[in-house]
């Protein structure tokens, strides 16, 4: 019996470890992100991490590259790269700053949820539910490292907010 534990012990040791692996996707922007790994859904990618879950339109996303080893080693833990610094409009037509016209921001439009299919709420409310148990589990985290009270409670207002997304969906669903 004790040789075949020895055995055992000395098979494990000499065993190569598991393959770890992990992705690396190029943005349309310049940028790239990294995943543990990722799912397609619809025209989204699902990007994993152990911090959590990103969605990305695959639109944005021109290349994905598998990589051995594992993410945190090789990336230092950054799940984004910001993209390339670009020159800015002035500098590329070599007009000076003072000169180079100005462009104002132009604020997002509010989502309009009266052309979505009930496929479509019912996806958003999977989405945001999936999202407040994340930010539950990230305030637990918080309290149970101690973490000072402000931190907690902007966690606990992007949690109010999230809530009330949800109850919108939910409300739209109930009276289609």
């Amino acid at each position: 019996m004790k040789r075949l534990i020895v055995f055992a012990v000395f098979a494990m040791l000499a065993a190569p470890p598991f393959a770890a692996a992990y992705f690396e996707l190029d943005l349309a922007n310049g940028g790239k992100m990294f995943a543990d790994t990722y799912r397609q859904q619809g025209t989204e990618l699902l990007l994993f991490r152990g911090s959590g879950t990103v969605r990305v339109n695959r639109a944005d996303v021109t290349a994905i590259r598998e990589h051995e080893g594992r993410l945190g080693e090789a990336t230092s833990g950054k799940s984004v790269a910001p993209p390339p610094a670009k020159e800015s409009p002035a500098a590329a037509a070599k007009v000076p700053a003072a000169e180079a016209p100005t462009t104002e921001p132009q604020a997002a439009s509010a989502p309009t949820t009266n052309a979505t299919t009930p496929g479509d709420l019912r996806e958003r409310e999977t989405a945001l539910t999936r999202d407040l148990i994340l930010g539950y589990r990230d305030r637990l985290f918080a309290q149970n490292r101690g973490d000072d009270p402000k931190s907690i409670e902007k966690l606990e207002k992007k949690l109010d907010g999230l809530k009330q997304q949800r109850d919108g969906v939910r409300k739209e669903l109930g009276g289609s």
